[in-house]
């Protein structure tokens, strides 16, 4: 036997993971306005990305500023922050955002945005509560998903 076998023992011992394990959904978190970096770290990646450890949901994956056009002193201002996430379970993700982001001070008009097969869907923060569901057509603006 070799000392590979010994260590890891042979493959077929191992079963290879189900579909179910493999698959995870892309979450991403679209903020409104002026939230610098290390801000949006303390602020809000750190709670949610305890609470999906604590639940077992998902990992935060990364997270950005976009800035909007110079004005005419060549200046610009951070427009929105995002934070992408990894969901385990695409539905509780969801539900754990919309009771967490406005409970951490998340500004109106925060998107939660995903994908469900081809379609691309968001949720979305009004005065009035959450909006679900929406179709949407704004794309990550690093990845475009």
């Amino acid at each position: 036997m070799s000392w590979l076998k010994k260590i890891f023992g042979k493959a077929d011992d191992v079963a290879p993971p189900s579909n179910d394990e493999l698959e995870s959904s892309f979450v991403y978190v679209r903020m409104p306005g002026d939230v610098q970096p290390v801000e949006r770290h303390y602020l809000f990646e750190d709670p949610i990305e305890e609470q999906l450890k604590i639940r077992n949901l998902g990992y935060i994956s990364g997270g950005g500023t976009m800035q909007s056009e110079p004005d005419e002193n060549g200046v610009s201002s951070i427009i929105l922050t995002g934070i992408d996430i990894e969901a385990d379970d695409l539905d509780a993700v969801r539900d754990l955002l919309r009771t967490l982001l406005p409970e951490l001070g998340a500004p109106m008009e925060t998107q939660i945005e995903y994908t469900v097969g081809e379609t691309r869907f968001q949720d979305r923060l009004t005065g009035a509560g959450w909006i679900e569901n929406e179709p949407r057509t704004d794309l990550h603006p690093g990845f475009d998903l």
